[in-house]
C-alpha cells in the first residue's frame, strides 16, 4: 500500500492544500469583516451630514463630525494599542483654492470684495485597514475618512466664505521596499465621496453639495518612538455636481502628522 507523500514539514500534500485554504478563507472573512465596519462608519457620517436642518449654527455640524470621529478613535484604540494593525489617525493643515470665486453672491454682499479664491484649510482623520497585501503587487489598501474645514477669502476687506467637507473612499499605499530608508516612504494615490456643507449658502439658498475628489502623496514613517509616528503631504482636487447652482470645485494642497496603531 503506497503511503502519502509527505513534505519538508511532515505534512501530506493533501493537507497542505486544505491548509492554505482555510489560511485563504480566514483571511477573506477578516477583509469582510473590516469593510463592515468601514462602511458602518461611513454610513453613520453620511446620515449625520443629510439630517441636519437648514436653521443649525454652522459650527453645531462641525461639532456633531468631530465627535464621531473622536468615538472612533477611542474603539481603534480600546481594541490593541501594542500591536501595530497599519491604521493612523492624522491631523492636516492645508493650502486651498478655488476654482471660481464668489464674487457677486448675495449672501457675501454681491461686491468686489468676494473674488480672492485662495484659503487654508485644516482637517482630521482615520485611515483604516482594509487589505494589507493586494493579490497583485502586495501593495496595502485602506480606507480613509476625512472631515475637513477650509476658510477662503480671508485677507483684510475681502468677505470670507466657509466649508466644510467630509470624505470617504479608499486608499492605495504602495510600498517600495521590505527594509532601510525606502520602507519607510510610501506613495499613496486614491479617491473618495466627497459631501460639501457652504456657508453662507448660495444664491439658490442651497448649502450642500456632494462630489467625488481624488488625491496623491507620500507619508514617510519617523524611525523614532517604535514607528509610532508619520510626516506625510499630498495634493487633492474636489470636482462637485454644482447642486448648490454654482461651482464649488477648489484644489488643496497640505502637510499632516499622522499617529500610527
Amino acid at each position: 500500500m503506497n503511503k502519502p507523500a509527505l513534505t519538508s514539514f511532515g505534512y501530506t500534500k493533501q493537507s497542505k492544500i486544505i491548509l492554505k485554504k482555510q489560511i485563504f478563507l480566514l483571511t477573506m472573512y477578516s477583509v469582510f469583516v473590516k469593510c463592515l465596519s468601514f462602511i458602518n462608519y461611513s454610513v453613520f457620517i453620511i446620515y449625520l451630514i443629510l439630517t441636519q436642518k437648514k436653521g443649525e449654527k454652522f459650527m453645531k455640524r462641525s461639532l456633531s463630525y468631530i465627535l464621531v470621529v473622536i468615538s472612533i478613535i477611542f474603539f481603534l484604540l480600546s481594541e490593541s494599542f501594542a500591536e501595530r494593525k497599519g491604521g493612523q489617525v492624522f491631523f492636516k493643515g492645508d493650502w486651498a483654492r478655488l476654482s471660481v470665486d464668489r464674487e457677486g453672491d448675495a449672501f457675501l454682499g454681491g461686491g468686489e470684495n468676494s473674488d480672492n479664491k485662495d484659503g487654508w484649510g485644516v482637517a482630521a482623520g482615520l485611515h483604516l485597514p482594509l487589505l494589507k497585501h493586494d493579490p497583485f503587487f502586495q501593495n496595502e489598501i485602506l480606507g480613509e475618512i476625512m472631515l475637513s474645514y477650509y476658510k477662503f477669502g480671508s485677507d483684510e476687506g475681502s468677505a470670507a466664505n466657509n466649508m466644510f467637507t467630509a470624505m470617504i473612499g479608499p486608499k492605495y499605499r504602495i510600498h517600495l521596499s521590505e527594509t532601510g530608508t525606502l520602507s519607510r516612504i510610501k506613495p499613496f494615490l486614491g479617491a473618495g465621496m466627497l459631501f460639501g456643507v457652504i456657508s453662507p449658502p448660495s444664491d439658490d439658498v442651497a448649502y450642500l453639495d456632494i462630489g467625488v475628489q481624488p488625491f496623491t502623496g507620500i507619508d514617510y514613517t519617523l524611525p523614532y518612538m517604535n514607528d509610532a509616528f508619520s510626516l506625510g503631504i499630498d495634493y487633492r482636487y474636489s470636482f462637485f455636481a454644482h447642486d448648490v447652482g454654482r461651482n464649488a470645485d477648489f484644489q488643496s494642497a497640505g502637510v499632516y502628522l499622522g499617529i500610527n496603531f
